[in-house]
């Protein structure tokens, strides 16, 4: 995220991305309980979790974009970072799939559309075509015509995302504050920078216990890529949470 990226804390104030501290609870929803409901995220309570670190680095302007929805949010992220998508569209959603198959999926990777759908088909290939699967019709990740993704949704495919375009709905905080405000909001617009200008660049490497969290009210994973943390993953930390 950039710099000066609103993070929603647990007492629902917000912090800067580059203020924030090991101290600071943010607001978060933890996806290990058997009982999540990752489709409905509304659904399920919100609790604390720390930020174990933050991490900064330099970005060229190139390699980010700005997400703007017709609320009036907006974040800027790099162009492999995913936002969660809503309704039909669930799931997370990037901007550039050959930058998060570089980053997540095969570092080897050279982009192409023979080497993208190779591998696409390959994660997917054994998921319902009605469901998150790959459409019959798709013909490659960035077809505009079915949505984004390759299914006709443009919801995220087994562990690939979708594609963040414009109208697609995405979810935002009042899905965790439960204020009776929407809980999505459409991608209204979405900018690129043709400068290699550079930026500072924060993320936040882990926060315990959470898998959702906010930033500049748009809610965002806070995981790696399909790594739902079990209970194991923090007793073997020596992290302590209340499970009851």
């Amino acid at each position: 995220m950039i710099e000066g990226t609103k993070i929603r804390l647990l007492n629902n104030t917000t912090k800067n991305i580059e203020d924030l501290t090991t101290n600071d609870k943010l607001i978060v929803m933890n996806a290990s309980n058997p009982s999540f409901d990752a489709a409905n995220l509304e659904h399920n309570p919100t609790e604390g979790g720390f930020a174990t670190n933050i991490i900064k680095k330099e970005f060229s302007l190139s390699d980010v974009v700005t997400i703007q929805l017709e609320n009036g949010s907006e974040v800027t992220v790099t162009k492999d970072y995913p936002i969660v998508g809503a309704g039909k569209s669930a799931g997370w959603q990037v901007f550039d799939i050959d930058v998060f198959i570089k980053k997540y999926l095969d570092t080897t990777y050279t982009t192409s559309e023979e080497n993208r759908n190779k591998l696409i088909y390959s994660l997917v290939s054994n998921v319902d075509h009605e469901h998150n699967g790959i459409h019959p019709q798709a013909t490659d990740w960035w077809d505009s015509s079915i949505s984004g993704s390759m299914h006709p949704s443009g919801r995220q495919s087994g562990g690939v995302p979708g594609r963040l375009m414009v109208g697609k709905p995405i979810v935002v905080e009042n899905t965790f504050l439960d204020n009776g405000g929407e809980k999505y909001s459409n991608i209204s617009n979405i900018v690129e920078y043709d400068t290699d200008e550079k930026v500072n660049m924060y993320s936040i490497e882990l926060i315990e216990y959470a898998h959702y969290n906010i930033l500049n009210g748009i809610v965002c994973p806070a995981i790696e890529l399909g790594h739902l943390w079990p209970r194991s993953f923090y007793d073997d930390r020596g992290i302590y949470h209340n499970w009851d």
